[in-house]
């Protein structure tokens, strides 16, 4: 005699499986942390603001509502856009010179003289931030275009002579030597053998500069 078999009840509760509860999981997970960084920021600002004009004077220390409204202003005058303009113009012009500066002086430290001659300058360089020639400058030079200029140069051209220096030192010997035996001129030879091996060392350089913390003056 066959038995009936009853139909699922609606009200069963669905069967969850493992991935969506770790799903579930990290949702939450996100929600949380999303939630008490949106919560710090809040905190930080509403800190900034009570401290404007009571802990310190408003000029020194303008609350985020007046530094809001200030740029709100500037922007709506138009200085904005040229000021920024500007500013990368120098960043970029000031990047093309330390480029080729320090890509030189990186080919002259292979010489025993002048190595000892650029040494000390190429470690200066790379030690000090970018902070601190950006204050030299602007005490030496002022508000004028030449400072920002020279901090950008002096803050970056030293890692991209380091660069082009070890660059040099692994160019392999025997290919060099190859070429020369085959007659390959000076020109052609830098051309098809030593600038494409140094690339990676120049452009690894000036990323470098980039992604160090503190080193940018601009």
């Amino acid at each position: 005699m066959a038995t009936a078999v009853a139909p699922p009840s609606r009200t069963d509760p669905p069967h969850v499986t493992g991935e969506e509860l770790a799903r579930r999981k990290r949702r939450r997970q996100r929600f949380s942390s999303g939630g008490w960084r949106i919560a710090g920021y809040v905190f930080v600002l509403g800190l900034w603001e009570f401290a404007s004009g009571r802990f310190m004077d408003e000029n020194l220390l303008p609350g985020p509502i007046r530094v809001f409204q200030t740029f709100g202003d500037l922007w709506a005058s138009g200085k904005v856009p040229g000021a920024f303009a500007d500013t990368l113009t120098r960043i970029g012009i000031g990047f093309t010179i330390a480029f080729f500066v320090g890509a030189a002086v990186g080919v002259l430290m292979q010489h025993r003289w002048l190595n000892g001659f650029f040494r000390d300058a190429v470690t200066i360089g790379v030690t000090t931030p970018g902070l601190i020639w950006a204050l030299i400058t602007a005490i030496i030079f002022g508000n004028r275009a030449t400072g920002p200029l020279l901090a950008i140069v002096l803050t970056t051209f030293a890692l991209i002579s380091v660069n082009v220096s070890e660059g040099i030192k692994t160019i392999p010997k025997d290919l060099v030597d190859m070429a020369r035996s085959f007659g390959v001129g000076v020109v052609k030879r830098n051309r098809q053998i030593v600038i494409p091996h140094l690339a990676p060392f120049i452009f690894t350089g000036s990323g470098s500069v980039s992604r160090s913390p503190g080193r940018s003056p601009s």
